[in-house]
């Protein structure tokens, strides 16, 4: 190298339309400034040249996915994770004994873990349905409670100032004060009334 080229990099871009970009940095000047001279190789007027080797086997994309650490959050539903080893195993190796288990033992002895999701599943379902059916009988009493104190305040015996509508925990009408009011007297100072 040069010893007044401190570094030099290339870069090749396929969309650059000169192709290739090449950028040298010099060694500081006796002013101390570094310079950078970018530098663009020449487009080639021919056709680039074809090996005679070999082709090499192209680049495979990874069939499988990922791996995943066990002890991820997926494993800490055992329903997952059985049905995983279940989909795995029928897919990959379904003739295979292993752990001294067919396939088929192997579903047997985790139907369990199926078969508690789909009652807990069913239970979810059955309480979403309870709570619909309370939510209507309590929009169903509401309405019942305002018509009874609609009542209590329409009735000639009792009405808005009686102890029955204080006791179900209204303000009677006797009750309720008006917001205090001040008079000015003239000199400063007020006096409540």
């Amino acid at each position: 190298m040069n010893p007044k080229i401190d570094s030099v990099s290339v870069k090749v871009v396929e969309e650059d339309p000169n192709g290739i970009t090449i950028n040298v940095r010099n060694k500081p000047d006796h002013n101390g400034c570094n310079s950078e001279n970018v530098a663009n190789a020449p487009v080639a007027s021919t056709l680039p040249q074809v090996s005679k080797s070999p082709p090499s086997e192209p680049q495979r994309q990874p069939t499988r996915k990922p791996r995943r650490k066990r002890d991820s959050i997926q494993y800490r539903d055992a329903g997952k994770w059985r049905d995983l080893v279940v989909h795995e195993w029928e897919a990959v190796a379904p003739g295979e004994t292993l752990a001294g288990m067919t396939l088929g033992e192997f579903k047997a002895a985790t139907e369990r873990v199926v078969a508690e999701r789909e009652t807990l599943k069913r239970l979810r379902g059955d309480v979403t349905g309870a709570i619909a059916r309370r939510n209507a009988a309590d929009q169903d009493a509401k309405k019942a409670i305002n018509r009874v104190i609609y009542g209590v305040k329409a009735s000639p015996r009792f009405g808005p100032d009686s102890d029955l509508y204080r006791q179900l925990g209204y303000v009677t009408d006797l009750e309720r004060q008006s917001a205090t009011k001040r008079v000015d007297t003239g000199n400063g100072e007020s006096t409540d009334q």
